[in-house]
């Protein structure tokens, strides 16, 4: 897990300009939900590098970074002419792998503004698509690309789609998927956001206290990073709306809001602020502090009006009147986004997802020792030979291959956060025999389990 000042030695280490784009970026994404100051200082060598190397893909992304900066700091004109460019830089790299994440993440974005489900289910669609071809990338390649988390972003945003979408049984699979992605490269503030996620998952599945325990992870993972946080603008709500539903502990409610408050005033993310105020004045209520509630009302107001709420749905009207989309759902239109979104005919988005929801059965019932693809096959009403084909489309592996996987790593995680025994956790990730869990473990990892137990002790 890198963090910044390893960040920071890997773009001080660089020594060719593609380099040097690839570490800003990772020091770019660090920073941007972090310290805003830092991140703009990186935005901008970025962009210099990007126009200087001819990288349309690395500009589009950057693109997509100042949108979402806009949209939280409500800065409506801005976000016009962004997205403006934007659009055009996507022609550009028509057909590419980051090409399908952009243009999901545009349509997850333009979702949140017209606030249509239609949206995120297009998004889904794109989504897996690049899966698909980020699972076609050679893995001594993998690693020398500048998106290098781009797994794990997927399978976040995917979770967030399909909880908009109210499929939380999906949402959760993919978060699981995310989860279990994660790798050396992976970088901090990817670990605050899916706990982040999950804490909000469990909050809309009314599962408070399991809420209480994602938010809690992700706010001391918060904690190891030198600057504030800006997800913890939300988290930090999550937190308080799960106290109030699940203890009624109105104090501790509190604290959880104005914590929130101070970090969206902190990044000017108005929206939070608004909402926090509000939550606030509830608690007031509830507390029977009349002119305290009233008082955060009035907060709430004020800070409503600095929203990106009315920006958002000011500035799309005025994209679409300006680049003659109307509608944008329209394929007969001269300009529009559907021509962006040529995909291969072979492709077929329905596999990753069946796969997804395949992982996340197995990843529920890991420590059951008679799991099987027998099992698998059953519960799903489809063949074995099926199953190992859906997995083999997102894990380019067998059901029987995953399963011990799945265990193994589990058993990575045990071993180096858990004070269990070596016995213990083979158990629990339902193996019998110490042996073969010794032999397993050593072959994955290069190391035995109680090599792993040393070296984190």
């Amino acid at each position: 897990m890198l963090n910044f000042s390893q960040l920071e030695q890997l773009l001080l280490a660089a020594q060719t300009p593609q380099q040097k784009l690839r570490a800003c970026l990772r020091l770019l994404y660090y920073t941007i939900d972090c310290e805003p100051r830092y991140s703009q200082t990186y935005m901008e060598q970025a962009f210099q590098l990007a126009h200087a190397l001819n990288d349309n893909e690395a500009i589009a992304f950057l693109q997509t970074d100042r949108l979402m900066m806009a949209a939280v700091q409500g800065q409506g004109e801005a976000m016009q002419e962004i997205l403006n460019g934007l659009i055009v830089v996507l022609f550009k790299i028509k057909g590419q792998i980051l090409h399908n994440f952009l243009i999901a993440s545009l349509f997850s974005f333009l979702a949140s503004a017209f606030e249509n489900k239609n949206y995120h289910i297009k998004a889904i669609h794109h989504y897996y698509l690049c899966l698909q071809r980020v699972e076609q990338i050679p893995a001594d390649e993998y690693h020398s690309t500048f998106f290098f988390d781009i797994k794990t972003k997927i399978l976040n945003n995917l979770a967030y789609c399909f909880m908009v979408l109210e499929r939380y049984d999906q949402a959760e699979a993919h978060l699981q998927l995310a989860e279990y992605f994660f790798g050396d490269l992976t970088a901090l503030p990817d670990q605050i956001e899916l706990y982040h996620w999950q804490a909000r998952l469990y909050e809309q599945q009314h599962r408070y206290q399991e809420a209480i325990q994602a938010a809690n992870q992700s706010i001391q993972l918060s904690e190891l990073c030198p600057f504030p946080v800006l997800r913890n603008a939300i988290t930090y709500s999550i937190k308080g709306r799960s106290l109030l539903k699940y203890q009624q502990d109105y104090k501790a409610a509190l604290y959880c809001f104005a914590q929130a408050t101070q970090t969206a005033i902190y990044f000017d993310f108005w929206l939070a602020v608004a909402n926090n105020y509000e939550h606030q004045a509830r608690c007031w209520d509830l507390l029977e502090e009349p002119q305290q509630a009233i008082h955060f009302y009035q907060l709430a107001l004020k800070a409503q009006k600095k929203t990106a709420l009315n920006y958002l749905n000011q500035t799309f009207r005025l994209i679409r009147a300006k680049l003659e989309l109307a509608p944008l759902d329209n394929p007969n239109n001269n300009f529009s986004l559907h021509q962006l979104l040529a995909e291969p005919a072979n492709t077929d988005p329905t596999q990753v997802s069946e796969a997804a929801a395949i992982f996340g059965w197995i990843y529920a019932r890991i420590e059951q020792k008679n799991l099987s693809v027998e099992n698998i096959a059953a519960h799903f009403q489809i063949s074995t030979r099926t199953v190992n084909r859906r997995l083999m489309v997102l894990f380019n592996t067998t059901a029987a291959q995953l399963i011990s996987q799945v265990r193994l790593k589990k058993a990575y995680v045990l071993l180096t956060t858990s004070q269990l025994s070596i016995m213990a956790i083979a158990e629990k990730v339902g193996i019998d025999h110490l042996s073969y869990f010794s032999v397993s473990f050593r072959r994955l990892y290069g190391l035995s389990p109680a090599q792993i137990r040393r070296q984190n002790s």
